[in-house]
């Protein structure tokens, strides 16, 4: 008990987004946009009595990294949760405004702010610094090494392309302004 009060207060004090300890799960979501959702991707939907309720289904789900939260027509006391397994950053044109809806994500992850849904530190353990979920299927902030290489996971690596052990030698990540 004194374990779980002194770990509650230093992420109070210290501002650390996550607390994991053995059968406890905490994930720290970045703030809430109102007004939007983001279509497509979807693992499941639920009905919910709370935005905090959906929150817990996504730390729950493993490949969760966002969700919707909204009304729904039929009862005034239940609410939409929408799990998807992408983010806005992933799928920027299915980012889309509707009143009826908030969407919320999971934090990015670096080695001192470890907001990943693993039980240790993507960020430490492979080098980098991403929106890691349990761990990483990609690593474009990882070690640049140049290559094939012997360590697992820790490069420049999108493991479709190249798997665990190829780091790439060159990256780009674009963003497209909106007008």
């Amino acid at each position: 008990m004194h374990l779980l009060v002194l770990s509650l207060v230093c992420t109070v004090v210290y501002g650390v987004s996550r607390i994991s300890m053995p059968n406890l799960k905490a994930v720290s979501f970045a703030k809430t946009i109102s007004g939007r959702k983001l279509n497509g991707s979807l693992i499941r939907e639920v009905e919910v009595d709370s935005e905090k309720t959906c929150q817990f289904e996504c730390v729950g789900e493993e490949r969760c990294l966002s969700y919707n939260f909204g009304t729904t027509k039929s009862n005034s006391k239940m609410f939409k949760c929408q799990l998807s397994d992408s983010d806005r950053f992933f799928g920027v044109a299915n980012f889309t405004k509707d009143k009826d809806f908030s969407y919320g994500g999971v934090q990015f992850s670096t080695k001192d702010h470890d907001n990943d849904h693993h039980n240790c530190s993507c960020s430490e353990i492979f080098k980098g610094a991403w929106w890691y979920v349990a761990c990483h299927a990609s690593n474009l902030n990882g070690l640049y090494l140049g290559g094939p290489h012997k360590s697992y996971a820790d490069g420049v690596e999108w493991n479709g392309f190249r798997g665990h052990y190829y780091s790439l030698k060159r990256t780009e990540m674009k963003l497209k302004i909106k007008k």
